[in-house]
């Protein structure tokens, strides 16, 4: 399905508003974009502005053409594995790098085993 120039807007228009909602938004800890049709560039920005935003803890997102990677990152990528489409429990701003930590730490053990 091909949808008309005007409808392609609305999408980036879309993704915009919800970009500085999110970066505004400090009490939203669950959100639901799913079967929203969202696009590469779309996601891009929702997957900058989700950055900031550090109170969200469950992310949906199946029906777009996003990813949410396993630190609960938001990238755009057509993904055929539903569990990629879903988080959580994102990592909160403060506990970021000590979890990098222990994660790599743990990767490094499992190489030596």
């Amino acid at each position: 399905m091909v949808l008309p120039e005007e409808n392609l807007e609305k999408f980036t228009i879309s993704s915009q508003k919800w970009s500085k909602a999110l970066m505004l938004n400090k009490s939203l800890v669950h959100i639901d974009f799913s079967f929203n049709n969202f696009k590469a560039n779309d996601i891009q920005m929702i997957g900058e502005a989700l950055k900031t935003n550090h109170s969200i803890l469950g992310i949906h997102l199946m029906g777009n053409d996003a990813k949410v990677d396993e630190l609960g990152f938001v990238t755009p990528e057509l993904v055929l594995d539903e569990a990629s489409y879903h988080v959580f429990t994102r990592i909160p701003r403060k506990s970021t790098l000590s979890f990098i930590h222990s994660l790599l730490r743990k990767l490094k053990d499992r190489q030596h085993s």
